[in-house]
């Protein structure tokens, strides 16, 4: 049954272009509207299963990524970096 509907549309495709047109544009909305619904409930289902629990574990155990909890007292959020000068850790970047 396929390989009969892909002869037909192939040999009017050949034969006659325009007349795939109105299919064609037909398809390609069903397509833009699947891909439309099916992203939003990809994303979704990444969300609550990936990232939510993820964050949950993070906060049980006190994690803190970003550093938020410094002092809230200080002029700046700038984290001081100590500059080594030893030549030998440029030959292990890695």
């Amino acid at each position: 049954m396929a390989s009969i509907c892909r002869n037909i549309f192939l040999g009017s495709g050949l034969v006659v272009p325009g007349l795939l047109r109105g299919f064609f544009k037909l398809w390609m909305l069903f397509a833009f509207i699947l891909g439309w619904i099916m992203t939003r409930i990809i994303l979704t289902i990444t969300f609550f299963v990936i990232i939510t629990p993820y964050v949950i574990i993070l906060r049980i155990s006190g994690k803190d990524l970003l550093n938020e909890r410094i002092d809230k007292e200080s002029e700046t959020y700038w984290m001081k970096y100590e500059i080594i000068n030893d030549k030998e850790r440029y030959k292990k970047q890695f």
